[in-house]
């Protein structure tokens, strides 16, 4: 799966990924109202609370390197694709048998490929969807901490609150319920800090 990424490192920035980069310049300008920068949308300068539907995970992420080549941008965001690597073998092993058949079938699916390709939300959300509901599936010890992990999916795009439902499920039908609470905490966690920051929910 790397090995078809890396003709991809030095993708230049285009689409998304400029917004993105953009909005983690606001992180760098003040990391805990990074959605207060003005961005040029649709021809007119906004602010970025206004215009970017997106919570403020990416640009905590990309903060630290939007000053880096775009190779070592791509880099920064491998950890993620191996964290969802990792969370497709967990499922799989966990709903068919096939750890590694998983890997291969979904990380090297188009969809997938050109997802870890880009400097955008996708990948941190789809690495803490997998990883979150796989590791708590396959880890009755550790459930809380998956279960939160799970949750850190709406971090990065708002659909992530669709992880919360399908944990608390998973909880009721493996008995950890309790664990399966864990998932809801990073969205209290997001709401509670776009009130303190920006005195509104975004």
């Amino acid at each position: 799966v790397f090995g078809c990424l890396i003709p991809f490192l030095d993708k230049p920035v285009h689409v998304d990924d400029a917004n993105f980069l953009r909005l983690a310049e606001g992180a760098q300008a003040d990391f805990w109202r990074p959605h207060e920068v003005m961005i040029n949308w649709q021809g007119s300068t906004q602010r970025a609370f206004d215009v970017l539907s997106n919570p403020p995970g990416i640009a905590w992420v990309l903060s630290p390197v939007t000053d880096k080549p775009v190779w070592f941008q791509h880099l920064w965001m491998w950890p993620w694709v191996l964290m969802a690597l990792w969370g497709m073998g967990r499922l799989g092993k966990v709903f068919v048998g096939q750890r590694e058949a998983s890997i291969l079938i979904l990380g090297l699916s188009p969809l997938f490929l050109l997802a870890a390709q880009g400097l955008t939300p996708d990948i941190p959300l789809l690495a803490c969807a997998t990883a979150g509901l796989g590791g708590f599936l396959s880890h009755r010890k550790s459930s809380s901490v998956y279960a939160l992990l799970a949750g850190c999916a709406v971090l990065f795009r708002y659909s992530g609150v669709c992880m919360i439902p399908l944990v608390l499920l998973a909880g009721m039908l493996t008995k950890r319920t309790v664990s399966a609470l864990f998932s809801a905490l990073p969205l209290a966690a997001l709401l509670l800090h776009d009130w303190h920051a920006y005195g509104e929910l975004h």
